[in-house]
């Protein structure tokens, strides 16, 4: 059994590096059905639930210490990345099937909440987080638990609410891409435009290569944001739910929106230090959760499959209404449900021109996902 910092240390960052391999070496084996990212929560889980490491009092303080500061640098820098004039670039048409995904997902969490999760411990809160996630992506996710203050009992609810039912939600839009034609037909939708804005969008990328003084740059300007902003959150006053937790997660946010467009924006290795954050912050995130205790927790993975069923039965009649094509509207639900991590992977499935479109509409999500989660909880703790 694991019972120092350093051996549970060594576990997150070995496992997680190497499910991360794996699925690079081996691509088309299970992993182009169920992405990394969810293995790495489910084997943690696994790991945990079978007593591999103790949650004494060093390890949990490393855990929270990883998750206090971990999460606003990964929201900072994602953030640092979302140019949105680069976003503005997807046009009217893709922006709306993007918020259409992003409205369903929230309209479908508010009639399973009404059904199923007010009546569940806590469930208000963390109907919110995993709204968040769906719409944004982990660090939304992890950013709107930490703002909630969500208790460690709840963790193993909110974990396997959101991995099982991704899991199975990514697999179902890679089998539906070979329908396209029939769809579109069905729909009328005509899909030239589209692959001209990916066009575009696939002319402005840019090679990118980073060294170590690279690293250190984005690694001091990370720490150097969430410090002045946590300073500035907590001299800000509480306004209703926003507390100084929520003011950070809010300031770190609008600091990476505000530097975006500047030489900031351009830091090479942000990508990479955000994705090992996430990768860090997920893995420990899932190192206090019991898989076993999943009987406990079957009601709030039931009430995500409805809300995802409503979600695709709004876009589906939003694509028959306004002649949107299936790519796109399954390109507007990983963008939300799945964020920057799978948006890439299932979108390659479609057609090349999906990529960058799915890439940008998943930024889009990082933005807006953790103040959706936000003000959906104030909204579900008016049905308590």
């Amino acid at each position: 059994m694991i019972t120092s910092v350093i051996g549970y240390l060594a576990y997150i960052l070995g496992s997680a590096a190497l499910i991360m391999y794996l699925t690079k070496k081996y691509p088309k084996k299970i992993f182009q059905y169920i992405p990394g990212i969810v293995i790495i929560y489910l084997v943690t889980m696994l790991m945990y639930s079978v007593g591999l490491w103790q949650m004494n009092d060093d390890i949990t303080a490393a855990r929270k210490f990883i998750q206090n500061n971990f999460v606003p640098m990964m929201v900072f820098l994602m953030c640092l990345r979302c140019n949105v004039k680069s976003i503005l670039k997807l046009g009217p048409k893709l922006l709306a099937i993007f918020f259409a995904g992003s409205l369903t997902v929230c309209i479908g969490f508010f009639i399973s909440f009404l059904l199923i999760g007010r009546n569940l411990d806590h469930g208000a809160d963390i109907f919110a987080i995993v709204n968040a996630s769906y719409v944004g992506a982990s660090q939304n996710f992890l950013a709107t638990a930490n703002a909630l203050a969500l208790p460690d009992a709840n963790w193993g609810d909110l974990l396997l609410m959101v991995n099982i039912p991704y899991a199975i939600w990514v697999m179902l839009l890679v089998i539906a891409g070979p329908y396209a034609d029939r769809f579109n037909k069905w729909t009328k939708a005509d899909v030239s435009s589209i692959h001209a804005v990916a066009k575009d969008l696939d002319a402005a990328e840019e090679a990118k290569y980073f060294n170590d003084q690279d690293i250190l740059i984005v690694c001091a300007v990370s720490v150097v944001a969430v410090a002045v902003c946590r300073f500035l959150a907590e001299l800000t006053p509480e306004v209703g739910f926003i507390n100084a937790s929520v003011w950070e997660y809010l300031y770190v946010t609008l600091l990476g929106l505000f530097l975006a467009p500047t030489r900031a924006g351009k830091l090479k290795g942000s990508d990479e230090i955000a994705s090992f954050l996430i990768l860090v912050t997920i893995t420990v995130a899932a190192s206090y959760t019991n898989i076993l205790q999943i009987g406990d927790s079957v009601w709030f993975i039931v009430a995500c499959f409805l809300a995802l069923f409503i979600h695709a039965a709004l876009l589906v009649f939003f694509a028959k209404r306004f002649h949107w094509d299936l790519h796109s509207i399954c390109t507007s639900s990983i963008a939300n449900v799945g964020g920057p991590s799978s948006a890439p992977a299932v979108c390659g499935f479609y057609h090349k021109s999906y990529v960058s479109i799915g890439v940008l509409m998943a930024a889009l999500g990082c933005i807006i996902g953790t103040f959706v989660g936000l003000l959906m909880n104030q909204l579900f703790l008016m049905f308590v």
